[in-house]
């Protein structure tokens, strides 16, 4: 994998996100208007659903727009853990998140976070490699790996088009050398996949 950020690619190492631009904090929270009904539900229906008794780690949550609708699926005693590294949309997310009993955002390194490996049955990364730093990506996703149970699942939704997107190529080589193993996908303007950690 390449060491440097091609420069007609989004460089998380030079964005501020505990202090994102007002146009960057305007976009989201439109999005959040409708991409909770209009991406996220789909989604997460074309991997299946949840049948409501899961742990799950949204990593990279964000505004918590996916958290929430996750929340919203965990009816019989499951729990949803968002993890982001910005200041600023960790707090969007508890606010978001604030009327749920089954959600909680921790604000950090996912790889420093008290989190028990071997303990989720789903995580999600939705639009979230992208915003990785190149230097430490593979570290982050051995640790969301490590994170699984055995034979438990990785959702990943990434886009394939423009600045703030990954390659395909680049996703599976991350994902096969933390030692995931890519299930069912599509693969059009979004890059949808199932990623299992294996059972042994």
């Amino acid at each position: 994998m390449a060491s440097s950020v091609p420069l007609d690619r989004f460089n998380p190492a030079e964005y501020d996100f505990d202090h994102p631009p007002i146009s960057h904090r305007l976009n989201g929270w439109l999005a959040g208007l409708w991409g909770g009904a209009r991406v996220y539900q789909p989604f997460f229906e074309s991997r299946g659903g949840l049948r409501g008794d899961e742990r799950v780690l949204d990593f990279g949550c964000g505004r918590g727009v996916a958290t929430d609708r996750i929340a919203r699926m965990l009816v019989k005693g499951g729990r949803v853990t968002g993890v982001d590294a910005s200041s600023y949309y960790a707090r969007v997310a508890r606010r978001r998140l604030a009327s749920f009993d089954n959600a909680e955002v921790v604000h950090g390194d996912v790889r420093d976070a008290e989190l028990e490996l071997g303990s989720y049955d789903v995580v999600c990364l939705l639009f979230a490699i992208h915003e990785i730093a190149w230097d430490c990506r593979q570290s982050v996703l051995d640790h969301l790996v490590r994170l699984l149970k055995p034979g438990a699942s990785l959702w990943v939704l990434e886009g394939t088009k423009g600045s703030h997107s990954t390659p395909v190529s680049e996703v599976r080589e991350v994902l096969s050398l933390a030692g995931a193993k890519e299930g069912a996908f599509e693969l059009d303007d979004y890059y949808a996949a199932t990623y299992r950690k294996p059972s042994d």
